[in-house]
């Protein structure tokens, strides 16, 4: 063989050895899936799924600390509340600054219910109601006390147990009490006509009902400021029907005598500004004769509280200033201090009640001399 035959073998043998040396590098780099190469897409789609698992791995991880986080969080905070923080009150301090009426609504009259009536430059109030007012007709009654912190002249016209709705769509002589119902006298203050009570109140048993009438006969309502109307919760004893959904001013109603005898006073004297004191917190009688708490015992068309809740609703949609009477002042804890039965007010209650509706009613200086009460 020649000499460069024999070199030429050899630098082709060399070659061979270089390819083959850079094939194993290349596959075995391939192996590795070298970025920029694309020799084993399987290997590459393994690897997408590995990062997108590790990915989703972490996001799992952090989910579940933040989850755990919360948890841990919300466990501190009840245990927290659970326990709860000492307070140190005063035992020298006042309650009345505590004390907040939240179901109160005021309505001053608008100037058109004013447009020309002329004043007589003096305070005149009217009470219309029952055993709140009727109970006590001396100084020590409600009616006294308003005279006496407002310096007005006031006037009481109650009706001892009567109440607000009537029983009786049409004047049954079988029930005659129903002739003295808020529906009814308003009704006849609207027409300025009170024969009928007039006639039926020797016959009820109790000089109250005749000395009302003669008040109520006797009065000029153009010289009428305010007409003041509290009943207790006789129509909830009585089982009177709280509201018809279908009628607003049903006299049948509590809410419907209500709304039309309040609406039937204020259509025929608009200058006289109507206040509604609303019933107290009372105790019914269950069928063995316990009193029982009339707050969570429904007679039939309600609890107690169901009454005052239309009260306010008709006073709204009046206009009518209402004095809240049943939240923050007489409850079950404390009746014994004011009711001297399940319902009657004593005098200590009578004093609050009065402080609470001239505190609501008049300004501060409104209280002059003392008025007088008839």
């Amino acid at each position: 063989m020649k000499k460069d035959d024999f070199d030429q073998n050899r630098k082709n043998e060399s070659e061979r050895a270089d390819d083959l040396s850079e094939s194993a590098d290349f596959q075995e780099n391939a192996e590795e899936n070298t970025p920029g190469e694309e020799i084993n897409p399987d290997k590459k789609k393994r690897h997408g799924r590995r990062k997108k698992n590790e990915t989703l791995a972490m996001l799992n991880v952090v989910l579940l600390l933040a989850i755990v986080l919360v948890i841990a969080f919300s466990v501190f905070k009840l245990v927290k509340w659970n326990k709860g923080q000492k307070v140190e009150l005063d035992a020298n301090a006042s309650s009345s600054a505590y004390d907040v009426e939240v179901l109160d609504q005021v309505f001053l009259q608008p100037d058109s219910d004013l447009a020309g009536h002329k004043d007589d430059g003096k305070e005149t109030i009217l009470c219309l109601g029952n055993d709140p007012f009727s109970d006590d007709t001396s100084d020590t009654g409600m009616a006294g006390m308003i005279a006496k912190k407002t310096g007005a002249t006031v006037y009481n016209a109650a009706f001892p147990s009567s109440t607000v709705a009537i029983k009786n769509a049409k004047f049954d002589n079988s029930y005659p009490i129903d002739m003295y119902s808020f529906f009814y006298v308003s009704q006849f203050i609207s027409s300025g006509d009170f024969s009928a009570m007039e006639q039926l109140a020797p016959t009820m048993g109790n000089d109250q009902y005749v000395k009302s009438v003669d008040t109520l006969k006797s009065i000029d309502f153009n010289n009428v400021d305010m007409i003041v109307v509290m009943y207790d919760g006789q129509d909830y004893l009585n089982g009177n029907t709280c509201y018809d959904p279908n009628n607003d001013v049903n006299p049948q109603t509590y809410a419907g005598a209500y709304d039309s005898g309040l609406k039937a006073i204020h259509k025929k004297y608009p200058f006289i500004r109507l206040v509604v004191m609303s019933l107290t917190y009372c105790l019914a009688y269950d069928s063995n004769g316990k009193m029982i708490d009339a707050d969570n015992e429904d007679l039939g068309d309600g609890k107690l509280s169901t009454y005052l809740i239309k009260l306010i609703d008709v006073c709204e949609d009046v206009g009518v200033t209402m004095e809240d009477n049943y939240y923050g002042t007489i409850d079950a804890d404390n009746y014994k201090e004011y009711l001297t039965d399940n319902i009657h007010l004593n005098e200590k209650a009578r004093d609050y009640i009065t402080d609470h509706l001239v505190k609501l009613v008049f300004s501060d200086d409104s209280s002059g001399s003392a008025g007088s009460s008839k």
